[in-house]
């Protein structure tokens, strides 16, 4: 079952990724980025490993007027971002763990993850990236399970009333 449906989440990114190629079978080609920002892959794996580590400082691996969109929100700048991790963090946790290999298609990468929360739930989540001159310019998630949470509240317990947060139509 987990072949299958890692299968299937791969297919759905190709279809949002029509020229993406698998990172572990073909390494990345970067002629378009600057010699001194660090790789897009490098990037997301940070991103990842700072969310491991409850790194509170994440936000600065996102441009100032960065984009994080999932769960019908958006969150706009990186102020705004960094006070979600800090949430998210504190009430969540959560632990990422890739499911498979990032897929790229230029400066927009894709990741399958598993992400363990502290009270015992895991969540099924693709993470899309897009990331520009060594930092992310935006990320969008999309899981295919939604935590337990409290009414009126969106993912990792953040009120979507926040003003942080647009809700999106």
């Amino acid at each position: 079952m987990g072949r299958l449906r890692h299968f299937f989440c791969t297919l759905i990114v190709i279809a949002a990724f029509p020229g993406a190629r698998n990172m572990a079978a073909e390494p990345p080609l970067e002629a378009e980025a600057a010699a001194s920002a660090p790789d897009a892959a490098d990037v997301v794996h940070a991103y990842f490993a700072g969310i491991r580590a409850r790194d509170t400082e994440i936000s600065r691996l996102f441009h100032s007027d960065a984009v994080l969109n999932g769960l019908g929100m958006r969150t706009h700048g990186q102020d705004a971002i960094r006070r979600f991790y800090d949430h998210a963090i504190a009430a969540g946790g959560p632990q990422p763990r890739l499911v498979g290999s990032l897929l790229r298609d230029g400066s927009r990468i894709a990741a399958e993850i598993s992400i363990d929360l502290v009270n015992g739930e895991t969540l099924h989540v693709i993470d899309l990236f897009v990331v520009e001159q060594g930092l992310i310019r935006s990320l969008t998630y999309f899981l295919a399970n939604e935590p337990r949470a409290a009414k009126g509240t969106g993912s990792y317990g953040q009120s979507e009333d926040s003003p942080d947060s647009e809700q999106l139509r």
